[in-house]
């Protein structure tokens, strides 16, 4: 039998304090995301947060070997980062998954100041689907989105006979013109550049919605810090793929992901609506996915949203779910 030693946590001091055990279980367990990391989830918190931290911190020998990242507000228990995170869950390194589930289960029944847990958009897969709640809670599984994954082949030849601009995702004419005119892909490799490319970003994301007279998922000042934070904490951890497509001086396009444990993780993307004839979001994906190839990923994950573009790679397709869990105390 496993014994697991749980300790709450509910400032943002004791989230600083654990940083490099959290590092290390975000690497050790198999499943984890971006999405789970200290940089996203903290960053996240500085600027969103509110009501009060509820984070459970278990550990097995002194050792963290799990962490579920949660607050509470207005009753209500949810994810950090809910809103803008993609595959949210708790860490669980695969030694304790069903018992740190339970834990975390046990954990919530003995505590007051709550009477709905909502914890959105899991993995099928994640441990916390699979293990029913002790007496006095009540669980309830709620269908999510759909997410879409694409394999991607292991050389950049084989993607371009199967997937690339000469596939069924291509757009071999577009691209063939604009390589005529000098058409180049830039990369974010320091701070310095991340920034740049992330001001980029914010403006052609503004100029697509605004075209289409709306808002866009990137208003105002603090989701922008929020983004800068957790893209900057990233860059330093070998996460974050920022790239930006640039023709005679002027910005196409900018691919904002992720990779981590050989997938990319396709965050968002922003282009200039005034290139839009040729497909500057397509031609920019087929180009990040040749460069990520080269590195040893393996799967482009499209995350939430079945869009008509992501079918055209392919794709796996799975749902999350959300587990609503009521406090009968």
């Amino acid at each position: 039998m496993i014994l697991i030693e749980t300790e709450q946590i509910g400032t943002v001091e004791g989230l600083h304090a654990i940083r490099q055990e959290w590092d290390r279980l975000l690497e050790a367990c198999p499943d984890s995301t971006p999405f789970q990391s200290y940089d996203w989830l903290v960053a996240w918190w500085k600027r969103f947060g509110q009501g009060r931290l509820m984070t459970l911190a278990m550990r097995v020998a002194d050792r963290l070997c799990g962490l579920a990242p949660l607050f509470v507000n207005n009753g209500e228990v949810l994810f950090i980062g809910s809103g803008v995170s993609d595959y949210p869950g708790v860490l669980l390194e695969p030694s304790i998954e069903i018992p740190g589930a339970q834990a975390l289960f046990n954990h919530l029944a003995g505590c007051g100041g709550w009477g709905l847990c909502r914890l959105q958009d899991m993995r099928p897969s994640h441990a916390l689907l699979a293990v029913k709640p002790p007496d006095g809670l009540r669980a309830a599984l709620v269908p999510g989105e759909i997410c879409l994954r694409a394999d991607l082949p292991s050389t950049v030849e084989e993607f371009r006979k199967t997937h690339g601009r000469t596939g069924r995702c291509g757009s071999k004419k577009a691209w063939r013109r604009l390589a005529a005119r000098g058409i180049r892909l830039e990369t974010a490799g320091d701070a310095a550049e991340a920034s740049s490319f992330m001001d980029t970003l914010f403006r052609l994301h503004s100029k697509k919605w605004e075209a289409a007279g709306k808002s866009g998922v990137l208003q105002g000042p603090e989701i922008r810090a929020f983004h800068e934070e957790a893209a900057l904490g990233l860059l330093k951890k070998g996460m974050l793929r920022l790239y930006r497509m640039v023709l005679q001086g002027r910005e196409l396009s900018v691919f904002y992901g992720f990779v981590h444990r050989k997938s990319l993780y396709a965050y968002l993307m922003g282009y200039d609506p005034d290139f839009s004839r040729l497909s500057p979001g397509i031609l920019m994906l087929l180009s990040v996915a040749e460069d990520c190839i080269t590195q040893g990923v393996q799967g482009i994950d499209f995350l939430r949203g079945g869009e008509k573009y992501k079918y055209d790679w392919a794709p796996k397709e799975t749902r999350n779910y959300t587990l609503l869990i009521t406090n009968g105390s």
